[in-house]
């Protein structure tokens, strides 16, 4: 996953130029499943607080057979190395806290449990799109109070 690496080299820039010890992600889609590859591949766990998963493919989506020939729909096909190569159940990767929010009127995501990460906080949304996740107000409430429950971004 090469966006991982790219996530990696982000949050150390970021860390480096604030001085914060550990950051937040807040993802949507696929970049959920990149996200959570860095946070369980590549040691991001030390370095992320809090994780979001806004209609994330978390669990894989059989939408993604439509588009498989492209590398980045085969990683989001259930049963594929990515999705079955994350953990069963994401409090493994304590201390970073996750949640997810999921709609059920979500096209992309099918079957839409599979925007649920198993372990976290998951939140079913009103009748909303895809990408209407990232802009309504509600759900950004609710995101920024559950990154604002605990911080421990400074040293």
């Amino acid at each position: 996953m090469a966006i991982a690496g790219e996530i990696d080299t982000a949050v150390d820039t970021l860390r480096a130029r604030t001085g914060a010890r550990t950051v937040d992600i807040v993802s949507h889609s696929m970049g959920s499943i990149s996200a959570r590859y860095y946070i369980e591949h590549l040691s991001g766990n030390e370095k992320v607080d809090a994780f979001v998963s806004l209609a994330g493919v978390n669990r894989g989506t059989i939408w993604a057979i439509g588009c498989a020939v492209h590398v980045s729909c085969r990683e989001m096909l259930p049963g594929s190395a990515v999705i079955d190569g994350f953990a069963p159940d994401v409090t493994r990767d304590a201390p970073t806290r996750f949640r997810a929010w999921w709609s059920p009127c979500d096209p992309a995501i099918v079957p839409h449990a599979n925007a649920e990460l198993r372990g976290a906080e998951n939140t079913e949304t009103a009748c909303i799109g895809h990408s209407d996740l990232k802009t309504d107000p509600r759900v950004l409430r609710q995101v920024l109070a559950f990154i604002g429950r605990r911080h421990t971004q400074m040293a």
